[in-house]
């Protein structure tokens, strides 16, 4: 791992501790790769996103690419879009592309977040679709300690593609509690690309990661109607809704997100939360931008 000093907006700084493929890579997107960023589509973004994702992975697969042969495309779906190997061809390094304009970007994931805390390959067949109870289980099952082991972001400027940076999950500043069991850690990108990434040991890494994905899941759970919780009888005057017999919608008091922000609040006295702030390891107070 390298610690090379840039300067950036006249702040100097640390600015890369990575391997050194994901360093060149990092020098190569700034100084010769020519991205083509897509418009929104029909006005949402995440529509050219996807697009933006496509021309990335050519771009570093191409013929005249010098990552041509460390980079390994990833079928829709997994937790990282690419695997980019090391120069020793022994190791390799989970990235996951995104495009931002900046403010915040949903980036929890948690079989990327098992990945980066355990000793579990990218490819394991465990690290596939899981609950909260499933993702504790296997960090405490595998927790492992290995230098460069992350869950690594490719992140390129939409307003100025020249404008990358690869940061990976452990190492971020500028973690952002989103009170949403659907998306519930965000990164502040345009706070992130002026810090230098983190360097911390594997407690304070998951605590910061894993104390915020708690804090998220605590502050929705205390904001559900108390009738709601653990399958309590509803108080509607409202008629009962018929489902049909072979319908997969669960019946009220089963939905997905209650059920993980209860198994979320029976673990979250495993490991102490570091702060009462939205913002978990940085200094952003808000998670709206």
């Amino acid at each position: 791992m390298n610690k090379t000093t840039s300067v950036l907006k006249g702040i100097k700084v640390i600015e890369n501790m990575m391997p050194n493929v994901l360093e060149d890579m990092t020098v190569w997107f700034r100084e010769q790769a020519r991205i083509q960023i897509a418009a929104a589509v029909e006005g949402e973004g995440r529509g050219g996103s996807l697009r933006d994702e496509g021309s990335i992975k050519r771009a570093l697969m191409a013929e005249d690419s010098p990552f041509r042969n460390y980079v390994i495309d990833q079928r829709a779906r997994r937790f990282g879009d690419i695997i980019v190997k090391d120069y020793n061809h022994v190791d390799s390094y989970v990235v996951n592309i995104k495009t931002s304009i900046g403010g915040n970007d949903n980036c929890f994931s948690k079989c990327g977040i098992v990945y980066a805390f355990t000793d579990l390959s990218h490819d394991d067949r465990r690290l596939g679709p899981m609950n909260f109870m499933k993702m504790n289980k296997l960090i405490n099952d595998h927790k492992a300690d290995i230098p460069n082991k992350d869950y690594w972001f490719l992140c390129v400027n939409k307003k100025n593609p020249s404008e990358v940076m690869i940061r990976g999950a452990k190492q971020i500043n500028n973690w952002v509690v989103n009170k949403n069991p659907s998306n519930i850690l965000q990164v502040n990108w345009r706070k992130e690309k002026n810090c230098a990434p983190v360097e911390r040991t594997w407690d304070e890494a998951y605590n910061v990661i894993i104390g915020g994905a708690k804090k998220s899941l605590n502050d929705f759970w205390n904001n559900i109607p108390e009738d709601w919780k653990f399958g309590g009888e509803t108080k509607s005057n409202d008629p009962p809704t018929t489902v049909p017999p072979d319908s997969s919608i669960p019946p009220i008091g089963r939905v997905s997100d209650l059920e993980e922000a209860q198994t979320m609040v029976l673990i979250a006295a495993t490991r102490p939360i570091n702060s009462d702030d939205d913002a978990v390891g940085g200094e952003t107070k808000s998670n709206t931008e």
